[in-house]
C-alpha cells in the first residue's frame, strides 16, 4: 500500500502537534468535512477525512483520507493516505483483501486529481507555522 501513501517529515515542530491536530480537524469539521480519529496513546495522531462522492462507498466499505501525524522529537511525522473511515475493521480487511487492486489505484487517482493530499499537507504546514512562530521546514519522503 506504499504506493497509496505520501509521507513528510516536519522539523522541530513536535511540541505543537496536539494543538496543530485538534485545529486541523476542527477546520476540516467546518469546511463540510466528516472527521474521526483523535490522539492515541503513543502520542501520534489518527485523523480520517471524508466528504461528498470524493470517497465513494465501494462494497459497503467507506473510504477516506487518513492523516497521521507522528511526533518523534523534535520533529513530526506527516503520513497521508487512502484509508478506511471510522471502525469498520472485519469487513473493511476482507473487501480489501480481495479488492484493493481495483479498488484503492481509483480513489488515489480521484485524491492526487483534487489535490487533497496537497491541501492537507498545506494546512498541517500553515497552522505549525502559525503555533511555532516560525517557517516550517518540510522533507517529502518517497
Amino acid at each position: 500500500m506504499g504506493t497509496f501513501k505520501s509521507k513528510q517529515i516536519f522539523y522541530n515542530v513536535s511540541a505543537n502537534t496536539d494543538q496543530v491536530a485538534r485545529n486541523f480537524m476542527q477546520s476540516m469539521q467546518q469546511d463540510g468535512y466528516d472527521v474521526g480519529g483523535g490522539r492515541q496513546t503513543d502520542g501520534s495522531w489518527n485523523i480520517s477525512i471524508k466528504k461528498g462522492n470524493l470517497f465513494k462507498v465501494v462494497l459497503g466499505l467507506s473510504t477516506a483520507l487518513n492523516i497521521r501525524l507522528t511526533p518523534i522529537d523534535p520533529h513530526v511525522d506527516v503520513e497521508v493516505g487512502i484509508g478506511v473511515f471510522g471502525q469498520q475493521a472485519i469487513p473493511s480487511v476482507l473487501t480489501l483483501f480481495v479488492a484493493w487492486p481495483f479498488i484503492l489505484p481509483q480513489i488515489w487517482g480521484m485524491v492526487t486529481q483534487s489535490k487533497m493530499d496537497e491541501l492537507v499537507i498545506g494546512q498541517l504546514k500553515e497552522s505549525f507555522e502559525r503555533y511555532s512562530g516560525t517557517s516550517v521546514i518540510v522533507k517529502i519522503i518517497k
